[in-house]
């Protein structure tokens, strides 16, 4: 009987760790974001001139972002003319993503969410609204 409930007692103790930090496979959390992500939709409204505003796919601009689990980042756009890149580091706080460029003394900030294998980033931009969707790579 003695060793019943001591195979009783792990299996509780194994079911509490398991429990407690989440078992499983799920991206729920900070370490959702922590992914290379290859960008299917970039839309801007809102925007005080309204040339501005406008929806475009990868066809024509393709942007690429890689989160990494130390707080950095690398943006990647390419369109037409060829392609530039962005390092820097970024901090999550509940929905929340500052987004900080090397070099540069001010943070976007945007609402942040992975559902599925899909990123979504929105915010404000200068004057428009800001939409990016990303697929994971």
């Amino acid at each position: 009987m003695e060793s019943k409930a001591n195979i009783k007692a792990v299996m509780i103790l194994l079911l509490g760790f398991c429990i407690l930090p989440g078992c499983g496979g799920d991206d729920d959390g900070e370490s959702a974001i922590v992914n290379n992500w290859n960008g299917t939709e970039f839309t801007v409204s809102g925007c005080t001139y309204p040339d501005d505003n406008g929806t475009e796919t990868c066809a024509s601009d393709c942007i690429t972002a890689n989160f990494r689990s130390d707080g950095t980042y690398t943006i990647t756009n390419t369109d037409g003319t060829g392609s530039s890149t962005e390092t820097g580091t970024y901090t999550l706080s509940g929905s929340n993503i500052s987004i900080c460029e090397n070099g540069v003394s001010t943070c976007d900030i945007f609402q942040w969410s992975v559902s599925g294998s899909t990123l979504t980033l929105s915010g404000s931009d200068d004057d428009c609204n800001v939409v990016v969707k990303f697929n994971k790579a």
